[in-house]
């Protein structure tokens, strides 16, 4: 019994698996661990952490797959018993979550079997709380949020843990607040960069999140695993090949078909994609649907209106925002988008390309919006002698902007010039709003579309023969201007 006892014992202080399956019991009494392949896959990875294989791991996994379990609370348990000077910490996006993940921790790190298994991992009793405990030899696990931060303080491994709630998901604001947290605070306290581990786990819930900002630096492992398989795969496990169809669960028996159908209708197609496919990239947003894009060839000769929609960005660097510049030809009802420019820009290339713009399309409007490097391109603009309008967004959000024109694409008042090399891209972004990294394209036309509805495009039948409405219908849809003039550029008294 004893010889059988030990055995138990060495079995669990060298095989995660075999802890987790002891430690599960207690923290989840009620269910019946279910040790289906990719929770060996998962095993076998944070393996290749503890042995140093590995030191920087990202795991994305649907909703209620383990990840918190294992990661957060598991692992860092059977790590203090292999190494109880060792120091961790587990960084989630929430107080409340990272006191939940702690308290588990602690309940395995106190429990009975762990102490007969490691028997050297004792906590000091002035420092036992679960937010903050430490071994007798100076280990520990410390729990925090992104919030609170952990500014002082060296770790041999730091676990991300749900960075971003779902409902911050959609805020640029908060996502940035994510990214920025990670760079200056979580990966810069590893006691040894060179050795140290850093494992990021979540699910996706937008191509900016923290796992699409890591990635596009490179260095990381990635272990990326979808609800229902969109490809035949093949991973290794040990000896063994483990061989996933398409359209195989995670786990086969909780979620058989009826139940992944009913968690599609529940959360949406978009939401699906990202949390539970683990691909943001194909989601489609919920405020346009494809079939309210509609598409034009060639411009009709009564959409004479032209405006120039400009939203501008601050920096230059691969990976930040666009400056966007978006041409609209307008009738009395209907808005084409004819011409857009897309790119990084610094001001003068900014201004540059608006000065070009206005030479070839002759716009009676430009709007820009009045934030970030706006109000400077339209002093420049207004140097060169073009009038601009700065256009406030009212301390409204993106998404709040984007909603409140959507009638304008229902009522199949927006069309798009059709197979330009800005097409595709422009529709992707607008119907994949507000999962898609890149939103640029978005406040341009959210922008020019509230501009619009404040000025219709008035007709000259309608308008009265004299006085300045009069006049005003003339310069704009009858007379010619003269060659070298411009409607946004004064002009200048003949002597």
């Amino acid at each position: 019994m004893i010889t059988d006892q030990r055995a138990f014992a060495a079995l669990l202080a060298t095989d995660l698996l075999a802890f987790l399956e002891r430690a599960f019991r207690d923290l989840d009494p009620r269910n019946r661990l279910l040790v289906v392949p990719f929770v060996e896959l998962l095993i076998q990875e944070l393996h290749q952490v503890a042995t140093g294989e590995t030191r920087r791991l990202i795991i994305n996994l649907p909703p209620r797959h383990l990840k918190s379990v294992l990661t957060s609370v598991v692992f860092p348990a059977w790590l203090l018993g292999r190494d109880p000077r060792l120091r961790i910490a587990v960084i989630s996006h929430g107080q409340g979550l990272a006191r939940d993940l702690a308290l588990r921790t602690k309940l395995v790190v106190e429990a009975e079997w762990y102490r007969d298994v490691f028997p050297e991992t004792r906590l000091r009793s002035e420092r036992s709380g679960a937010m903050d405990f430490e071994t007798t030899v100076g280990g520990g696990r410390y729990a925090a949020s992104l919030d609170t931060g952990v500014t002082g303080r060296g770790f041999n491994l730091i676990v991300v843990d749900d960075p971003l709630s779902a409902q911050d998901a959609r805020s640029a604001v908060e996502r940035q607040h994510v990214k920025d947290a990670y760079d200056a605070m979580v990966a810069s306290r590893l006691d040894d960069p060179a050795r140290g581990a850093i494992v990021v786990v979540h699910q996706r819930l937008h191509e900016d999140d923290l796992t699409g900002h890591l990635l596009s630096k490179g260095g990381w492992r990635h272990v990326s695993l979808p609800l229902v398989a969109s490809e035949e795969t093949s991973s290794r496990l040990g000896g063994q090949i483990w061989t996933r169809r398409l359209d195989e669960p995670l786990i086969p028996a909780l979620y058989p078909p009826e139940e992944i159908d009913a968690i599609r209708a529940q959360r949406g197609a978009a939401i699906f994609a990202a949390q539970y496919q683990q691909n943001p990239s194909a989601s489609i947003g919920e405020l346009l649907r494809p079939d309210q894009v509609r598409y034009f060839k060639d411009q009709p000769t009564e959409a004479r209106r032209i405006t120039i929609s400009v939203d501008t960005a601050v920096k230059v660097t691969d990976g930040s925002s666009f400056s966007v510049f978006l041409v609209v030809a307008s009738d009395k009802r209907r808005h084409y988008v004819v011409d857009i420019v897309r790119q990084r820009l610094d001001p003068v290339e900014a201004r540059d390309v608006a000065v070009q713009l206005i030479q070839d399309y002759r716009p009676g409007k430009i709007l820009i919006e009045d934030a970030s490097t706006g109000p400077g391109l339209a002093r420049m603009l207004r140097e060169w002698g073009y009038h601009s309008e700065l256009w406030p967004t009212r301390g409204r959000s993106k998404e709040e902007r984007f909603e409140a024109h959507l009638h304008f694409f229902a009522e199949g008042r927006v069309f798009v010039k059709r197979d330009q090399p800005w097409t595709t891209t422009l529709v992707d972004e607008w119907l994949r709003f507000p999962f898609t990294k890149h939103d640029d394209q978005v406040d341009a036309v959210s922008q020019f579309l509230e501009w619009a509805s404040a000025h219709p495009v008035a007709s000259p039948i309608i308008l009265g023969a004299n006085g300045w409405e009069g006049r005003a219908a003339r310069v704009i849809w009858r007379s010619p201007s003269r060659k070298g003039d411009h409607p946004l550029r004064p002009r200048r008294r003949r002597r």
